[in-house]
């Protein structure tokens, strides 16, 4: 490799868990990996609950196919095929002049499947992930130990940004029940305390809104907060989501059962998503998560995309751990609440009490 590719390359490696965007970054690498080996396209998978994602796809021409692209991660790319089985068995490098040998054909007729060379990403015996570069067959053979070299490169840069990553979600998960537990501190207020479990689990979660619905006396779920993770406020739909008297079924199935519902697509189940509850709101994917804390069933903590997006079951635990740790505050927010009112009302009764006690003491 010259030189300049290889500073660029070492660069995007640093860079890779360090910025805003580690997607924008993979997809820098893979397209100047499709330059450096002029190839016709280097796609990236990582692994994701045991399954291969498709992360990025770059053509060396810079040409950029979004809906394909989309449509090719809802088909599961090379999930349920021969070359993610090749992968997981231990092959090292799957190296193929027909692509039908190991994808199936409809998706490589669909997606122009060329001759391809794939390389398992693993670090310290852990699969991290998947190389496919697609090109000229006789090309990819010459340049398999290139291939190889890049993608050993790859393999570092994502072991490098999940570890990245990892210390930032510790981060923000502390910070986060920090935040819950100051406002818990500061404020008696169960508002205040609903408001920052909200905003803190969409956020630490990294969804773009979190709400939050909790059972009444008679056991139904009313929506009483919704924040934004970054922060923002629209009062219209604030008013709109409070002020919705329908039943929400996914929810009261998740408060009955105590597990958390995942849907990618609401709309497509309406029986237990309502129109009601997803158009006016642009909800395009949705998590449900219990409220429980105590042997006590709180309600439901409702994280939505505004946007189709896969939930993992990474996001799903992330989610657990903060409504369990926001179900407690809300418990403790409610005791503290009972005891101030308590406590009110016991002064109310003993000013009534001295009130009459001088009056009677005026007459007699």
């Amino acid at each position: 490799m010259a030189l300049t590719s290889t500073a660029e390359i070492l660069g995007l490696v640093h860079r890779a868990g360090t910025e805003r965007s580690t997607t924008l970054v993979f997809a820098q690498l893979s397209r100047l990996i499709a330059e450096l080996v002029d190839a016709h396209r280097v796609s990236l998978y990582v692994m994701e609950d045991g399954d291969f994602s498709p992360l990025v796809s770059e053509f060396s021409s810079g040409e950029v196919h979004k809906q394909q692209f989309e449509r090719w991660r809802r088909s599961k790319g090379i999930e349920d095929s021969k070359l993610a089985a090749r992968l997981r068995a231990g092959e090292e490098v799957v190296l193929v002049k027909d692509p039908h040998e190991v994808m199936p054909s409809r998706l490589v007729d669909i997606f122009g499947i060329r001759p391809l060379l794939a390389i398992g990403l693993a670090t310290a015996g852990e699969m991290l992930g998947a190389l496919v570069v697609e090109g000229d067959y006789e090309r990819l053979c010459q340049n398999q130990n290139e291939i190889r070299e890049l993608a050993g490169i790859v393999a570092l840069a994502l072991d490098n940004a999940r570890t990245i990553e990892r210390e930032q979600r510790r981060t923000e998960e502390s910070e986060a029940l920090l935040e819950v537990a100051s406002a818990l501190a500061d404020s008696a207020e169960l508002s205040t305390v609903l408001a920052a479990v909200s905003r803190n689990s969409a956020r630490v979660a990294g969804f773009d809104r979190g709400s939050i619905l909790l059972a009444d006396e008679t056991g139904r779920l009313r929506p009483v907060m919704s924040q934004f993770a970054d922060g923002h406020h629209d009062a219209e739909l604030w008013e709109r989501f409070r002020s919705i008297r329908a039943d929400l079924p996914a929810a009261r199935q998740v408060l009955e059962t105590g597990r958390p519902a995942a849907y990618t697509e609401p709309e497509t189940a309406a029986e237990l998503n309502p129109p009601v509850w997803v158009e006016p709101f642009n909800i395009r994917s949705v998590l449900l998560v219990p409220l429980l804390a105590w042997g006590e069933r709180f309600g439901v903590l409702l994280l939505d995309h505004g946007q189709r997006r896969h939930i993992t079951a990474q996001q799903m635990r992330i989610a657990l751990g903060v409504a369990t740790q926001g179900a407690a505050a809300i418990g403790i927010g409610r005791l503290l609440r009972s005891e101030a009112d308590a406590r009110r009302s016991a002064e109310e009764a003993l000013q009534v009490l001295r009130t009459r006690e001088i009056q009677q003491a005026t007459v007699a």
